[in-house]
């Protein structure tokens, strides 16, 4: 068996393609019994890495292969290691990057499977989804041929899937590393014809970020995402924020008050959100729209970003 498994890797390894008929070789001498052990899982990693292109047969096999895997090693409490999120992105990655949305699609399961993960994984995804609006390459890039500095319908679906993926029992804010990358992507794409449920989800996403910042409670990402009033339908405005408090105000009341509410004083992060807004010394369309909702939403600000929010106005 151990020839066989040689054999056909080799072939495979040769072409850096895998056929239907590759993918039916490999299932049988390879893995007749699947990925059982981490020395399996390292083999079809690198298989994983060494081909430029796969038939269907094998991307679905390779794919829940690696997230039956992990899904075992982190039995039986369903939480992820850190040392197993750094072993994967070591072995799924060629100098750094994802080659393939199949490597991108398992570590997004992964993530969505896990009752806990450590957050390296997801922002490690959502970079990959970032590089490929940005830059036109990595794992993500199947979904938009040609396309590049521009945010479609398929990104933000993808954006917002990695978003939501490592949603646990508790609802947990926007991150910084998150909103960073975030905020990439619109400067980035700030000159393009975005798909209009972009404005949505960047200006919903780090106002999730700042909320938490400022000491709200925050609601569960997929309240924040789909159940509250939509954003998109505001762009365009000359004077946003005069002619959008009224109607903006319901989302930022899905935000509880706590006890650090009303505290002025600024905090890291903060400090950090109000110089990332308007970072090339102007304030981008969605950043207005973003703080046209603190505003609208009479949210208590520190010092820093109520200074934004009164530039804008």
């Amino acid at each position: 068996m151990g020839d066989k498994r040689s054999v056909v890797r080799e072939r495979v390894l040769g072409k850096r393609a895998i056929s239907a008929d590759d993918a039916a070789a490999l299932m049988h001498a390879a893995f007749p019994h699947g990925v059982i052990d981490r020395n399996d899982a390292e083999q079809l990693l690198e298989i994983g890495c060494c081909v430029d292109a796969a038939a269907p047969e094998w991307d679905a096999f390779y794919t829940d292969a690696i997230v039956n895997y992990v899904g075992r090693e982190a039995e039986p409490d369903g939480i992820v290691s850190r040392e197993t999120a750094l072993w994967l992105i070591t072995k799924i990655t060629l100098n750094g990057k994802l080659r393939r949305f199949s490597d991108l699609d398992a570590i997004i399961r992964i993530v969505e499977m896990a009752v806990s993960s450590p957050m390296m994984l997801q922002v490690f995804a959502l970079r990959q989804v970032r590089d490929a609006i940005v830059n036109g390459h990595g794992a993500a890039r199947h979904c938009r041929p040609g396309i590049v500095g521009q945010v479609t319908a398929d990104d933000v679906n993808l954006v917002r899937r990695t978003l939501l993926a490592n949603e646990s029992r508790y609802p947990r804010p926007i991150a910084r590393d998150e909103a960073d990358i975030l905020f990439d992507i619109n400067e980035r794409s700030q000159e393009a014809d975005n798909h209009p449920d972009w404005a949505d989800l960047f200006v919903k996403a780090v106002a999730n970020c700042i909320m938490a910042g400022c000491g709200y409670v925050v609601p569960p990402r997929q309240v924040v995402f789909y159940q509250l009033p939509s954003i998109a339908d505001f762009r365009g405005y000359d004077s946003p924020i005069g002619q959008m408090a009224s109607k903006l105000s319901a989302v930022c009341a899905a935000y509880g008050r706590s006890d650090a509410c009303g505290d002025m004083t600024d905090t890291p992060e903060t400090r950090w959100l109000a110089e990332r807004i308007g970072r090339d010394g102007r304030i981008l369309e969605n950043e207005r729209l973003l703080l046209a909702l603190l505003r609208g939403g009479d949210v208590v600000l520190p010092a820093s970003l109520q200074t934004l929010v009164d530039t804008a106005a």
